[in-house]
């Protein structure tokens, strides 16, 4: 129980920054985003890594909250592109152009 507590704060930002996240994505692409959720998971893993040593959960707690963070940029635009070709499967052909959410300018689909 207290492991699980302990790393609440790792996952408690995925359903906090999901829809925000969701917009950004929208209005800006998702390869960016991405990738910098990448970056932030990346280092917060070597903060982590780092602070498991110091033996102080005060110190690995930034490392925590910064992964749940950068995971949440890594999460929402994958879904985002999951529900869009979940739509364009299950819709009959004649509906798949008018039921496709529009790509953002600058994505590559």
């Amino acid at each position: 129980l207290t492991a699980g507590l302990a790393l609440l704060a790792s996952v408690a930002a995925l359903p906090v920054m999901s829809a925000p996240v969701g917009r950004l994505a929208d209005k800006h692409g998702a390869r960016r985003l991405v990738l910098a959720g990448l970056s932030v998971a990346t280092l917060s893993m070597a903060w982590i890594g780092l602070a498991a040593d110091w033996d102080s959960y005060l110190l690995l707690l930034p490392g925590l909250i910064l992964w749940g963070g950068g995971m949440s940029f890594c999460y929402a635009p994958v879904l985002r592109a999951m529900a869009r070709v979940s739509v364009m499967k299950t819709s009959p052909p004649g509906e798949r152009e008018s039921s496709r959410p529009r790509p953002a300018a600058n994505e590559t689909i």
